[in-house]
């Protein structure tokens, strides 16, 4: 019984050094997670990215349509059609 001790031992230390590395590098990369930037600035995009604001008019057209598509999805009993 006592052979089988140290093999154990042996077989665990083998177990634990990667999760331990692991665990480090979770760490580490927690730590330069934090530091990065949660928000991006408008003027770091570069011009070609950033896009135009929709005229007035477009947006009232594109807000109608998707009420009107919300409505129409909703069961009858919902809608107050009968």
């Amino acid at each position: 019984m006592s052979k089988g001790c140290p093999q154990w031992e042996q077989r665990k230390q083998e177990l634990l050094e990667p999760v331990e590395a692991l665990e480090a590098e979770l760490v580490n990369l927690k730590v330069q997670r934090e530091s990065t930037p949660r928000h991006l600035r408008w003027e770091d995009f570069p011009e070609d990215d950033q896009f135009e604001r929709l005229a007035p008019s477009r947006k009232r057209l594109l807000d109608t349509v998707k009420r009107v598509a919300v409505f129409v999805g909703r069961p009858e009993a919902e809608r107050g059609c009968e």
